[in-house]
């Protein structure tokens, strides 16, 4: 498995999934063993978060984006809800 370790002044081990892929943030002073043990001892949390984005990304990809003309139409009916309610 790739990850991206960042270094930084912190105390605790931690770990980031993201649609870009794994990101380990670790302490500075701690050993690339260390990191690729915890990392391995997280393995199952990481590959179950990757296959959720994974299915995100599908269930989005049928999806088209509004137009602009859609976006200020829902803008316009908003307007009135929210002015009704105020």
């Amino acid at each position: 498995m790739t990850y991206k370790i960042i270094r930084s002044r912190r105390k605790t081990l931690g770990l980031e999934v993201t649609s870009e892929g794994v990101t380990v943030r670790a302490p500075l002073r701690i050993s690339a063993a260390e990191i690729e043990k915890f990392v391995g001892q997280h393995a199952g949390w990481i590959e179950k978060n990757l296959k959720k984005i994974e299915e995100r990304k599908r269930a989005l990809a049928g999806i088209e984006p509004l137009g602009s003309e859609e976006v200020k139409e829902l803008a316009e009916r908003a307007k009135e809800v929210i002015s009704e309610r105020v």
